[in-house]
């Protein structure tokens, strides 16, 4: 059975994203990066659930992901990942945390 997705717009120039996932699978879309030039956005799987759902980052657009990628697919349970933008149109990957710590703390 192919998985459900919640598509969910991210619009603000800085933004830090609790993902629940608890329920759904989602797909991120991240915003349009001439429209909030230089944004930041964390994005943390809060309870754990990327076993169990899937999580994905698009772009919108002419956008793209380390100017390659459209969709980048995010799978650390616990884990979190940080995007900046150029102000033109790439997104850049800064960090990814594998969770492992986290998932340590929450046996």
């Amino acid at each position: 059975m192919a998985a459900s997705f919640v598509n969910v717009f991210l619009s603000t120039p800085t933004s830090i994203q609790l993902m629940d996932l608890r329920s759904n699978s989602k797909i991120y879309y991240l915003p349009a990066a001439s429209t909030v030039p230089g944004a930041y956005i964390l994005a943390k799987d809060y309870y754990g659930r990327l076993s169990t759902n899937l999580c994905a980052f698009s772009t919108i657009g002419v956008d793209t992901i380390e100017s390659v990628l459209t969709t980048y697919t995010f799978s650390n349970r616990y884990g979190s990942v940080e995007f900046v933008n150029d102000s033109i149109k790439n997104w850049t990957i800064l960090s990814v945390y594998d969770g492992a710590q986290s998932r340590a703390l929450n046996r």
